[in-house]
């Protein structure tokens, strides 16, 4: 009897609840519905067309309204005629970001993602790997190698990072127009949205370049995902340089690493800041003079985190086989002499450097860097911390939270 009453008791709970779910999720359908005609959203586009709740289906219209394209009446088509809007991907929503179809998107095989020409790829000598810390001035860097009319460099495409958890038998990993393509693309999509609003205040878009495209043929190839290549390295050692051995056989040319540097001390707390309130509180910093005071026990982690991604990065530069090239690019050096830094790049990975291109880089630079260690309290502790890794690391010992 008393299991009889219950069953009975549950089973009124579910019905209720159910049915109240049902009748609410409902009625706000109901409403978006009847507001529909009413409400429309833009997109990023030239032609910015406009899409209301009517021409999404019921699961499409229970979520967050997006940002979509309309290429035909009462229907929403997977990608707009440029090949770049992405409706899907596995998933039943839609992508907020204009970004180039993932490696598992079904609409890869339907040509969506075009291959490079083989008369571009074939002069390509050198592939390109960042590495180093966030908010180092990569980005910055890679929009600089991006603008060269024959250069091919990814933002953060994170290519190590997809080789090491993806799929072996991949083409993006075993067949080297595929790869180069794929990297081409993914800078292609970025440079329309991505590159020209960034979350850090300024646009990486350099005016008067080749920035996204290139100029004939192709003779430098590369990704920047610096942070991402030390997260495996981190990860697994040895498989990390049998990854890098396996994507230079794939690439037929040789690999090599540039590393930006800029101040430990500004590193630390650029990413204190912006971990703790954003690019909002980054640039409150910048127009205030107070300094913020964080929790000891976050600069003490942070600082932890640093040691071990700069140990990561020396290994990687001092590895036993001694077969990969690297070139640390100082941000400091770079703003003050930037055609003495942009002319030892090139030398290094083995280009031409046009005046033209020399000329846009250097109206793009800023005019010095920031100095965010200032911005922030620092115990004494972390402050020695530092300095002490700072005077182990041949290329950092020029730094110091006083200069």
């Amino acid at each position: 009897m008393r299991r009889k009453k219950f069953a009975l008791c549950f089973g009124i709970v579910l019905l209720v609840y159910f049915g109240t779910t049902r009748w609410l999720s409902s009625k706000q359908i109901d409403t978006m519905m009847s507001n529909a005609g009413r409400v429309k959203f833009d997109v990023y586009s030239p032609s910015r067309p406009t899409m209301s709740f009517k021409d999404l289906n019921w699961t499409q219209a229970r979520r967050r309204p997006v940002n979509v394209n309309k290429t035909g009446t009462n229907k929403i088509d997977m990608v707009s005629k440029s090949g770049q809007w992405v409706l899907g991907c596995k998933r039943n929503v839609v992508h907020r970001k204009r970004v180039a179809p993932c490696d598992q998107c079904p609409l890869t095989s339907k040509g969506l993602r075009p291959l490079l020409p083989e008369e571009a790829i074939k002069s390509v000598k050198t592939f390109i790997l960042f590495i180093g810390f966030a908010r180092s001035g990569s980005s910055i860097l890679g929009a600089l190698l991006d603008a060269h009319p024959h250069v091919v460099l990814s933002n953060e495409y994170m290519l190590i990072s997809k080789a090491a958890r993806g799929n072996p038998k991949d083409p993006v990993f075993n067949d080297r127009r595929t790869l180069f393509s794929a990297l081409y693309n993914r800078q292609r999509s970025l440079l329309n949205h991505s590159l020209i609003n960034t979350n850090k205040g300024y646009s990486l878009y350099i005016q008067n370049s080749y920035m996204g495209t290139y100029k004939d043929r192709i003779d430098v190839v590369g990704d920047k995902s610096g942070a991402y290549t030390n997260f495996v390295h981190l990860g697994n050692k040895r498989y990390f340089f049998e990854v890098i051995q396996h994507l230079g056989d794939v690439v037929k040319a040789p690999i090599k690493f540039i590393n930006p540097v800029r101040n430990p001390f500004d590193i630390i707390a650029t990413q204190m800041l912006y971990g703790v309130g954003g690019k909002d509180l980054r640039h409150k910093c910048k127009a205030n003079t107070h300094k913020i005071i964080l929790d000891p026990m976050y600069i003490d982690c942070k600082v932890k985190h640093f040691e071990k991604e700069i140990w990561s990065i020396v290994e990687i530069c001092d590895h036993e086989s001694q077969q990969y090239e690297v070139l640390h690019v100082h941000l400091e050096d770079l703003v003050e002499s930037p055609r003495v830094e942009i002319l030892k790049i090139c030398n290094f990975l083995g280009i031409s450097c046009p005046e033209d291109y020399i000329s846009a880089c250097t109206e793009k630079l800023f005019k010095e860097t920031s100095k965010s260690r200032h911005s922030i309290e620092w115990p004494d502790e972390a402050l020695d911390k530092v300095h002490s890794i700072i005077q182990l690391i041949p290329h950092l010992k020029r730094y110091s939270f006083y200069n």
